[in-house]
């Protein structure tokens, strides 16, 4: 206020002052207006602009990341149903015995529906530790103090078990899936 501004000398007062509002959002624009073009106030921020900034960056970054997943979610169904077809050429003699026996269709498909099944757990369990040890060294070591402040969430052991057990499951129904669809639509057994 300018009654202040008479009783003091330059030094007196700080170069910058925090204001907390009680409703940023509503009250800002107002009290902008009223002392931004005080004598001697330079400017008036609102650190909101510098958040955004950085929330932008952010969701970029958030966006690019689901990209990769949907790139690497679409490798790795080409990479199942590329694997289930040389595994069904190579074993063409011992399924063509199977077939000349008696087996159905079903039964000689199984064997590599099976193997890519437990092939997927093994490597979800794999997945599950490494993000387990990820936790403990990335979370717990290196972005401490953020963690400890709250800035970053902290993972529990129940968030990893829950998050993995999905990836897990969701990992087996998508081989699964791709090698039955392989099998019946591109491998004649």
């Amino acid at each position: 206020p300018p009654s202040v501004a008479k009783l003091t000398q330059v030094g007196d007062l700080p170069a910058t002052f925090i204001v907390h509002l009680k409703d940023l959002r509503n009250d800002f624009t107002t009290f902008h207006d009223e002392y931004n073009g005080l004598a001697g106030v330079g400017g008036v921020q609102n650190q909101n602009e510098a958040l955004k900034t950085l929330l932008n960056a952010i969701d970029g970054v958030k966006f690019f990341s689901i990209m990769i997943a949907v790139v690497v979610l679409i490798a790795s169904i080409l990479l199942i149903a590329n694997t289930i077809q040389v595994a069904a050429a190579q074993r063409k003699n011992e399924t063509s015995i199977m077939r000349l026996v008696g087996a159905s269709r079903w039964m000689t498909e199984l064997p590599f529906m099976l193997e890519t099944i437990v092939a997927t757990f093994v490597g979800g369990l794999i997945a599950l530790g490494l993000i387990a040890v990820g936790k403990g060294f990335v979370l717990n070591r290196i972005f401490k103090v953020p963690v400890e402040n709250g800035v970053i969430p902290d993972l529990g052991t129940n968030d990893i078990l829950v998050a993995g057990g999905l990836g897990l499951i969701g990992g087996i129904l998508l081989s699964g899936l791709t090698a039955f669809a392989t099998l019946r639509l591109y491998v004649r057994l």
